[in-house]
């Protein structure tokens, strides 16, 4: 019994004191075995750190995924489809500015088109009408004066003009102008004039060979052209619608005889006519004029 006694005493007075870390040949004793409050404070760090770096690892993760998703967070590019709605609104835009422009531009010139047409002032000038105005002869003969030639009547273009014929009565008249009194012994002047009443051109010669100039005192014939020609024997003209012609002649106031000798008698004061007769291819122009001599 006392032996088991002193045996026990070493082992329940004496704590085994952990000595240092001597390798990998120390036992289980020799490494140490920590106490239960150190193993918590171990544990508590460890998870703390995984934790630590968890979250960071988190974070990390999260900032990268942010940065590859939106890769538009520094800089915006738009789409192609914004780029072309832009240039279809920019080109719908300037269509309508030319539209407008040109409707502008459209508008004013019409406007000064329709004043120009409704101007009451436009500029209407009147045709004139070419005659010729009868020549009053004196009785001295003084005014004997070129008659005035018509203007040629011109068929139009393409078509073929009629075969011109003498004028008719119906188709023109003929007038003798004298002066109202001239004196006995004075050369007198008559103007021979014919105008067209139809619509169709003819023919007139108003030359001594186609009209002949009688002067009578009652049913005496005192001159006639015949005996003494005047100048020209022939003046054929083609005269249009509404077309006229004068031919002068003079009276020396003295009878006259076949081959128009001269020194004829004097014709006495008193009342004459003068005759004209015009005859060319069967148609026949009459006139006729009454003067007396003072």
């Amino acid at each position: 019994m006392p032996e088991n006694t002193g045996s026990r005493g070493p082992s329940r007075n004496t704590r085994s004191t952990p000595s240092p870390r001597s390798g990998s040949g120390g036992s289980s004793s020799g490494k140490g075995v920590p106490t239960g409050r150190a193993a918590k404070s171990a544990g508590s760090a460890k998870t703390t750190k995984t934790a630590t770096s968890a979250g960071a690892g988190t974070t990390a993760g999260r900032g990268r995924g942010r940065s590859a998703s939106h890769p538009g967070a520094s800089r915006r590019v738009a789409d192609p489809a914004t780029f072309r709605r832009r240039r279809l609104l920019v080109l719908v835009l300037a269509l309508l500015l030319v539209a407008g422009i040109g409707l502008g531009v459209w508008a004013i010139v019409r406007a000064l088109d329709a004043g120009t047409a409704t101007d009451p002032e436009a500029d209407t000038t009147p045709v004139a009408t070419e005659s010729v105005t009868p020549t009053d002869p004196a009785g001295d003969g003084t005014g004997d004066e070129s008659p005035t030639e018509p203007e040629p009547t011109e068929p139009e273009i393409g078509a073929t003009p009629p075969i011109p014929t003498a004028c008719t009565p119906e188709e023109a008249t003929l007038a003798v102008v004298t002066p109202s009194s001239p004196r006995a012994g004075a050369t007198v002047g008559a103007s021979i004039e014919v105008a067209t009443t139809g619509t169709t051109p003819c023919l007139v010669d108003l030359g001594s060979g186609a009209t002949t100039v009688e002067v009578l005192s009652g049913e005496d014939l005192v001159w006639t052209s015949a005996h003494c020609a005047f100048a020209p024997s022939e003046r054929r003209l083609l005269l249009g619608e509404g077309a006229t012609d004068s031919q002068l002649v003079t009276w020396p106031g003295s009878r006259s005889v076949e081959g128009c000798a001269a020194g004829q008698a004097t014709a006495e004061p008193g009342t004459y006519r003068v005759v004209v007769t015009h005859r060319l291819d069967g148609q026949t122009l009459v006139g006729e004029s009454t003067f007396s001599l003072s």
